[in-house]
């Protein structure tokens, strides 16, 4: 194994361990070899089954978290202690097709790239039995990169991205204050610094069960609302933001949207007798136009006076 591989691929495991080999399986299966895998188990016990064999490939690091720290901070440890020179990202329950490594590293080398993403078909999976059988399979994010897109919502699977490692000597690493949202708050910090360039060819699939076992997903939806406000709020007082205007007006632009088109959702936030203080953070940065283009909309004008009434008494009584 060579002293530094040109590509590390990180992959965080909890108590998964059929679907860890499928995971690493796929990287072996790989069209390209020079790759390293790190394997981080986030105090998940000790491996089972077939995993037990796949951690002695002598191209797969593995460490453990000794108490659970979260998915950020399990990739974390895997960026900490890995050495490639491009980093890539698979969950457990995720894998690559045997082109996706080739396919980016090729890019990124001939071109100088810092970072590229793939497609990445998502596919749905129910219980029959005993076994997750495949219903359903298809894209649900792709096409070129949006700087305004990426801002509302994650529009990049992490599993689609390679970007070489010295890009988070700018931009970080995940932030593991986050328990969701973590790898879309990584990307926003690269629109500071890169250009995200798209290959347009599928490459990977993330897997989405609809019994809510997937890492991310037994998350409560006001939980990713309240995230997501954190992160806004965090974003409109980052000094790169403030020190470039076309980023805060971008923002900005963005809050007001997701206000918008959520009101139904603030205003039940806001009706609570322990308002999220972030959520009231976030309503600050609203433009004045926002306001008054929904004041104007007859079905909202009332919600938007109850919002605006609940603002205004949350922001005098907040300590």
């Amino acid at each position: 194994m060579n002293n530094q591989p040109l590509v590390s691929v990180i992959i965080p495991t909890y108590q998964r361990w059929d679907l860890l080999c499928d995971a690493i399986d796929s990287v072996i299966r790989q069209t390209f070899t020079d790759w390293e895998i790190v394997v981080v188990n986030d105090c998940g016990g000790p491996p089972q089954g077939r995993a037990v064999e796949l951690l002695r490939n002598p191209k797969v690091k593995y460490l453990e978290h000794t108490v659970n720290k979260g998915l950020a901070s399990a990739r974390n440890t895997g960026i900490i202690n890995s050495s490639g020179i491009f980093i890539a990202y698979l969950d457990d329950d995720d894998f690559f097709y045997p082109n996706h490594i080739e396919l980016l590293v090729g890019v990124l080398l001939e071109n100088n790239w810092e970072v590229a993403y793939t497609d990445a078909n998502e596919g749905v999976y129910r219980l029959n039995g005993a076994k997750y059988c495949l219903v359903e399979k298809n894209v649900v994010f792709g096409g070129e990169f949006s700087p305004a897109m990426m801002w509302q919502a994650n529009t990049i699977p992490v599993l689609s991205v390679l970007h070489r490692r010295t890009c988070l000597e700018k931009t970080g690493y995940f932030d593991e204050d986050l328990p969701v949202l973590e790898d879309w708050d990584l990307w926003l910090r690269f629109t500071f610094h890169y250009q995200f360039h798209y290959i347009s060819a599928v490459t990977a699939e993330y897997t989405v069960r609809r019994d809510n076992t997937n890492m991310s997903q037994n998350t409560s939806d006001d939980k990713w609302m309240k995230i997501k406000c954190l992160i806004y709020r965090k974003y409109h007082n980052d000094i790169q933001v403030i020190a470039d205007k076309n980023f805060r007006k971008l923002l900005i632009e963005t809050v007001s949207w997701f206000f918008v088109t959520r009101m139904e959702w603030f205003s039940r936030m806001l009706s609570e007798t322990e308002t999220d203080p972030n959520v009231i953070a976030m309503l600050r940065f609203i433009t004045l136009k926002t306001w008054v283009r929904i004041f104007k909309i007859k079905q909202y004008r009332r919600l938007a006076l109850l919002i605006t009434k609940k603002l205004i008494i949350k922001t005098f009584t907040l300590s």
